[in-house]
C-alpha cells in the first residue's frame, strides 16, 4: 500500500468510526507493533478500533 491509499483508508474509517478510533500516527502506532510475539515486530500503518458490531461491519 502506499501512503496515499493509506491516507484514503484512513479518512474512509475515520467518516465510518471517528477520529479517536482510528490512529495513524507513527508514535501511537508504536503500542500496537506486536501481539505477543516480541521477538517480531512491525509498526502498522493504521489501527482501526471499531466499538460495536456495525463498526466492525463497517470497518471490514
Amino acid at each position: 500500500m502506499t501512503t496515499t491509499d493509506i491516507s484514503t483508508l484512513a479518512a474512509t474509517l475515520r467518516a465510518v468510526l471517528g477520529d479517536a478510533q482510528v490512529i495513524s500516527d507513527r508514535q501511537e502506532l508504536r503500542t500496537y507493533e506486536c501481539d505477543g510475539l516480541a521477538q517480531y515486530r512491525v509498526i502498522p500503518a493504521l489501527v482501526a478500533l471499531p466499538r460495536t458490531a456495525a463498526e466492525c461491519a463497517a470497518t471490514v
